[in-house]
């Protein structure tokens, strides 16, 4: 059954508005290129995609280039077998889908061309490393297809045929989000392995740029601002506070949310809005075009200055958070008490920490997609250890696996691990 936009908190609860002091660190690098597109590969390193369809890869300490294919690259994603694929949407013949097998010794490997004269313009991979894409057909006309890639061939998920594709995103329980545009508007649906159900039609005026799926909730990026949609498909609007179109979303931890705009980039936290000066962190304008989150809470932003035609990408580093009251527990660094040995392992991880404060403890496991692939829970008291073993499947793949522990508040400790096959 559609279910019909009911936004609740518009005008009665206003959005708090707190400036982020900058006591962050940030890396900002020298960049001509345009960014458009980013993704972390199964090494933790960020692929960059860029307006001339070139991809930027990351180790470390050194960048190197490749190419997809001419054209601005439209989409990037990653899948557990460890390849990184890019597509590209150009005008007339040209663009596609091509991909590159990384390792942990090589970050680019030799590039495959999985499709030709496609323009592409939404592409993920799913929970369970399933790479879906969206396109308007062969030379960027024609009717709207959704395409899946199961490893051997392609298939096609497409929507009714009076809906166009707009977004695709994955959904944490499975499957895939979609936002589609008809005359009538966008309406979001997600397809459970057989099929589109339709769940929510957005108000006419509204477009949509961006979905971005947590455990319990949508997010929904706009251009009348930022959609939190729940359970019961129920859309919670939040204004932005500089009132402008969102380009860009990524998930921080639990309900935070990055949030780029074309006027700035912004933190909603627990319901209060933070804003980070971009100019100030040495970037060129505060039109965000690209966000990419790090395993370990870093992030990756790109920005635009329109008036100028000038780009920047820095990598930011979050302070970390401290509490103003007394009564709660001291806040802990993330990777500073979690240990994971051996690491790299091919087989099982001992894991463990102390508790710095009495608490009920929560050790999680999530792949790249953000898919809990286990969780331990335990009471401790202050200075008491906690040690797991951690035995990943037969069946999961080589790569990178995040361990994220929370006390009864917050997430405390996130560390990586990686497993080797």
């Amino acid at each position: 059954m559609r279910s019909t936009l009911l936004v609740v908190c518009l005008t009665a609860c206003p959005p708090t508005f707190v400036a982020l002091a900058q006591e962050s660190d940030w890396e900002v690098f020298d960049l001509t290129d345009a960014v458009t597109q980013g993704v972390m590969d199964m090494q933790n390193r960020p692929w960059i995609g860029t307006a001339t369809g070139d991809l930027l890869v990351y180790d470390g300490f050194t960048w190197t280039r490749t190419t997809c294919f001419p054209g601005p690259v439209s989409a990037l994603a990653t899948s557990p077998d460890g390849y990184v694929w890019c597509a590209v949407a150009r005008d007339g013949i040209g663009g596609g889908v091509a991909r590159f097998h990384t390792t942990y010794r090589a970050a680019l490997g030799v590039k495959e061309d999985m499709l030709r004269n496609r323009y592409v313009y939404s592409m993920v991979a799913d929970a369970r490393g399933t790479i879906w894409y969206a396109d308007v057909g062969p030379k960027g006309i024609g009717r709207h297809d959704v395409q899946t890639w199961d490893g051997k061939q392609w298939h096609t998920a497409q929507p009714a045929d009076s809906l166009s594709f707009g977004v695709l995103a994955p959904r944490r329980q499975g499957g895939m989000w979609g936002a589609f545009w008809a005359p009538s508007g966008y309406s979001l649906a997600h397809h459970d392995g057989q099929g589109w159900q339709p769940a929510l039609q957005l108000s006419p005026h509204l477009s949509v740029s961006s979905l971005l799926d947590t455990e319990d909730r949508l997010w929904v990026g706009t251009t009348d601002g930022l959609l939190e949609i729940d359970r019961d498909h129920v859309a919670h609007r939040h204004v932005v506070p500089s009132g402008d179109s969102v380009t860009a979303l990524a998930l921080r931890e639990a309900r935070d949310v990055w949030v780029g705009t074309q006027d700035g980039l912004f933190l909603f936290e627990q319901g209060a809005w933070r804003r980070i000066d971009l100019i100030a962190a040495g970037l060129p304008g505060e039109h965000v075009t690209m966000l990419l989150p790090e395993l370990n809470g870093a992030l990756w932003v790109a920005a635009r200055d329109e008036e100028n035609q000038q780009s920047g990408l820095a990598r930011y580093t979050p302070a970390p958070a401290s509490t103003s009251s007394s009564e709660e527990p001291e806040a802990v660094d993330y990777d500073a008490t979690l240990d994971a040995y051996p690491n790299p392992t091919s087989q099982g991880v001992q894991i463990g920490f102390t508790a710095t404060h009495g608490s009920q403890y929560t050790l999680q496991i999530h792949d790249v997609t953000g898919r809990r692939l286990g969780q331990y829970q335990r009471r401790l008291a202050p200075g008491q250890p906690w040690n797991v073993t951690w035995q990943p499947d037969s069946n999961l793949s080589a790569g990178i696996y995040v361990l994220v522990l929370s006390d009864e508040q917050r997430v405390v400790a996130r560390r990586s691990v990686s497993v080797l096959r």
